[in-house]
């Protein structure tokens, strides 16, 4: 599903979902460091594009591909107190093509150092961090592919 263009430049942007590969475009002072593709869906001319195909965490200015190997199912708390390091004040928990509550303690791992936890598959969760992001939160999307 490819999403509709953003003009906020100063952010990771994720301009397209599948199962298989989340598409980002990076902040525009990192874009020198990125392969610039012609890909039709973005218009004529070569933009700077990220291709993911691995559990990633999307943060506004920072992009953490191959997060884990660890399958969304066998997901810890300890795995996640990572994300702390962050200061995020929301964490989107991406679970891939449906809805799949993580184990016991997971979100409340979260919870207890006061960070939100939402929990969805991982096409809403790429579509609700451009929504985020644009509304200049602090957030992190962990999304499963």
């Amino acid at each position: 599903m490819q999403f509709s263009l953003d003009t906020n430049s100063n952010n990771y942007i994720i301009r397209a979902y599948s199962p298989q590969e989340i598409i980002v475009t990076p902040p525009q002072d990192m874009a020198a460091t990125v392969k610039r593709i012609q890909d039709p869906r973005f218009g004529d001319h070569p933009i700077a594009l990220e291709l993911i195909t691995s559990t990633s965490l999307i943060m506004p200015r920072r992009l953490i591909k191959d997060w884990t190997t660890t399958p969304y199912d066998d997901i810890s708390a300890d795995e996640l107190s990572t994300v702390q390091e962050y200061q995020p004040e929301i964490v989107l928990l991406g679970t891939g093509t449906t809805l799949k509550w993580p184990a016991k303690g997971v979100r409340e791992s979260l919870l207890a150092q006061g960070i939100g936890v939402e929990v969805m598959d991982s096409g809403a969760a790429c579509r609700t961090f451009n929504i985020l992001t644009e509304e200049q939160r602090h957030v992190v999307a962990i999304i499963f592919l």
